[in-house]
This record gives structure tokens, C-alpha cells and sequence, in this order.
């Protein structure tokens, strides 16, 4: 019980870490933006064109370390109103079946058709390296972490694999 709790506030305490960043780096923007309403629309669906362009590109590429980047970059940090809006991605496939990883994101700030894709791709690619390659593993299971939403940000619980 002392690990789990260990390891829920140090993922709230980083969760916080990173919102107080952003937060920061929000205030040090120009002023100017600040003081137009349609700026900041403006300035998310610029910001949201251009991961699209990206990730479709990317949706063509071979290259696996750029699309797990991007599928990173496009989950972003999971925040959150509720809980139900807390998802994980599988990503990836081990050699003897199922996801290397699983990925975090928020339905409220990502864009799920987007992500899925990427992830589709990225684990075809890792599918067909590891039967180029003749790749083994050790076939264990990795199961997905129970998530949790605190303090407005989707949080995984530690499982008995993690």
C-alpha cells in the first residue's frame, strides 16, 4: 500500500510539475494574444493543422522511433474533466503477440482518429520487423494500468507487471 501511494503522489506531484511549466510559459507569451478572444483558437487549430500535416506524413513513413515521437507528442498530457475521458492506446506488437507499450491520452485534448491511426501504423511496422528480423521475447503479458484522473489529469495506478 506504501509503494502505491508512493507512486500516486510522485505522478500527481510530476502531473503538477509539468502543468505549473506550462502554465508558466503561458504568462511569458506576448500580451498582445492575450487580449484578442479569437487568438487563441486561432493559435490551437494552427498548432492542431500542423501535427495533422505531420502525423500524415508520418502515416507514410517507415521510420518507427518518428512515429512513436508523434504519437507521444499528439496524446500530449492527458488532462481531463472525467474520468471516462481517460483512455489508454495500444502501441506496438511484441513478438509473441500483444502491445509493447500502452499510451496515455485525454478524449478531451487529443485527437483520437489521429492517434489511432499513428499507432495503427507503428504497430504494422513493428509487426513486420519482427518477422524480418525473427525477433523473440519473453512473452509476458503487459497489462494495462486502471487509470485514475487527479487533479484534472488522467493517471495510471501501478499493476502487478509495472
Amino acid at each position: 500500500m506504501k509503494s502505491f501511494t508512493r507512486s500516486v503522489l510522485l505522478l500527481t506531484s510530476l502531473s503538477l510539475t509539468l502543468v505549473a511549466c506550462e502554465s508558466e510559459n503561458a504568462s511569458t507569451n506576448d500580451t498582445s494574444a492575450a487580449n484578442d478572444p479569437n487568438a487563441n483558437g486561432a493559435l490551437v487549430q494552427g498548432n492542431a493543422a500542423q501535427v495533422a500535416s505531420e502525423a500524415a506524413d508520418l502515416l507514410k513513413s517507415n521510420d518507427m522511433e518518428a512515429l512513436l515521437r508523434e504519437i507521444r507528442i499528439t496524446a500530449g498530457v492527458a488532462r481531463a474533466s472525467h474520468l471516462d475521458q481517460c483512455k489508454l492506446l495500444s502501441v506496438g506488437a511484441k513478438p509473441c503477440g500483444g502491445p509493447e507499450r500502452y499510451v496515455l491520452y485525454s478524449t478531451e485534448n487529443a485527437d483520437e482518429t489521429t492517434l489511432k491511426a499513428l499507432a495503427e501504423r507503428y504497430t504494422e511496422l513493428a509487426k513486420q520487423r519482427n518477422e524480418r528480423e525473427g525477433l523473440i521475447s519473453d512473452c509476458s503479458v503487459i497489462t494495462p494500468p486502471n487509470l485514475s484522473l487527479v487533479g484534472g489529469v488522467c493517471v495510471p495506478l501501478t499493476t502487478a507487471t509495472q
